[in-house]
């Protein structure tokens, strides 16, 4: 006899032991794909599933920011209307990358052959979340640069805004998060 054939039926065992965890857990990271519904700038629906986008925090639909001008507007329902006009025109496709604190399914949305997080981000209706990921920092940096989105005025970081934190009404006072150079 082999004298590895009592590992390999070893391993063989193991893996069986463990297959339909595997299984279920190859399943969640299957690409959805469908027509989006847009439910706020952070998350959609595709095919009936939950997606929060993987990498950005977007305004929360009732955050309210200021133009440069100082004067209040719905920055979390545009927000939102920029990510409705983004999914739009076809099918979203959704690769998940595993839950978030909430146990929200986060996930690489496109469309086509756009990122949706990244263009929600140069549009300037995003943060970068750095928590988890740098790689949204570039598009981020080119749409404070240009005043684009909630750029364009004093905003509070939506997960600020979320335990409270609110533009004083003033218009002094610096709310608007600093950006690592």
């Amino acid at each position: 006899m082999n004298r590895c054939a009592p590992l390999v039926l070893l391993g063989a065992l193991a893996f069986s032991a463990t297959a339909p965890s595997i299984t279920a857990w190859a399943q969640e990271l299957q690409v959805t794909t469908g027509t989006a519904t847009v439910i706020d700038a952070n998350h959609l629906d595709v095919a009936g599933k939950r997606f929060k986008l993987y990498g950005i925090d977007a305004p929360d639909t009732d955050e309210t920011c200021q133009t440069a001008k100082g004067v209040e507007y719905p920055c979390g329902i545009e927000a939102r209307d920029a990510l409705m006009k983004l999914v739009a025109p076809g099918e979203v496709s959704c690769l998940p990358r595993g839950p978030n604190a909430l146990n929200e399914t986060m996930a690489i949305c496109t469309i086509g052959q756009t990122d949706i997080a990244r263009a929600l981000t140069e549009a300037g209706w995003a943060l970068a979340d750095r928590a988890r990921t740098l790689y949204y920092e570039d598009p981020e940096l080119t749409a404070r640069t240009a005043k684009r989105g909630i750029w364009q005025g004093k905003f509070v970081s939506p997960d600020a805004w979320r335990i409270g934190e609110r533009v004083p009404p003033s218009g002094h006072g610096a709310a608007i998060p600093e950006v690592p150079q």
